[in-house]
């Protein structure tokens, strides 16, 4: 068996089309790596669980090769997420203030400077963790 210790480092938003969000996720299992994923910001708890299951299908998938043997047990990887609950929970509360900035969005009309402003502001959004 082979068990990967992951932490989760920075979400950093690229681009928000509605409802919809593109974060890049930075991790680190000894190596800093970088995925991108897609999903709404307004059901925040599903989200965060995407990209958990991102993460460790990507890991098990890189390490597929160093996980060969015999057994069941010589080929499971286990990827284990540092302080996992915690990291959820702040990636649902980053998705809620995703959320409402969206909602600054729809609910009123703007200046174009003002909208404009406010999408880059949205873009610029980005979470690390502690």
């Amino acid at each position: 068996m082979l068990a990967i210790d992951v932490t989760v480092g920075k979400l950093k938003v690229k681009e928000v089309v509605r409802k919809s969000c593109t974060l890049d996720v930075h991790f680190n299992d000894l190596h800093p790596k970088t995925l991108t994923v897609s999903g709404n910001v307004d059901d925040g708890e599903n989200f965060s669980e995407r990209i958990i299951q991102a993460i460790r299908a990507y890991e098990k998938e890189q390490n597929k090769d160093a996980a060969a043997g015999d057994s069941f047990l010589d080929r499971n990887i286990l990827v284990r997420i540092k302080d996992e609950e915690r990291v959820q929970d702040q990636m649902k509360q980053f998705f809620n203030k995703i959320d409402s900035k969206l909602k600054q969005l729809q609910g009123r009309s703007p200046g174009p400077l003002s909208f404009i402003n406010l999408v880059n502001e949205i873009k610029n959004m980005e979470m690390s963790f502690h």
